[in-house]
């Protein structure tokens, strides 16, 4: 996955065979965080399950991040997040 943020780490859950991705994703450089800890960033944590896309948490600046069902593949994904990138840079 190739994000246009400076930061992104990926995670894969499989519980009760429910595979699910969870993406974290920070806007700001690692060494700009206050205390090195992601939440000080302007951060994204999104939910993938292969059916649809979502937002589980957000820095309270950056705008809504949009529920999308009709992504359906981690390329999908990652050009949806960049679209949600680029409108916010």
């Amino acid at each position: 996955m190739n994000l246009r943020a400076p930061y992104f780490h990926l995670k894969r859950s499989d519980l009760n065979n429910n595979k699910t991705l969870y993406i974290y994703v920070s806007l700001d450089d690692p060494e700009t965080w206050m205390y090195k800890i992601f939440h000080n960033s302007r951060y994204l944590i999104l939910s993938f399950d292969g059916n649809c896309i979502e937002c589980i948490s957000k820095h309270h600046t950056l705008p809504t991040f949009r529920k999308s069902s009709k992504v359906k593949s981690t390329n999908q994904v990652q050009d949806y997040i960049n679209k949600y990138i680029g409108k916010i840079s």
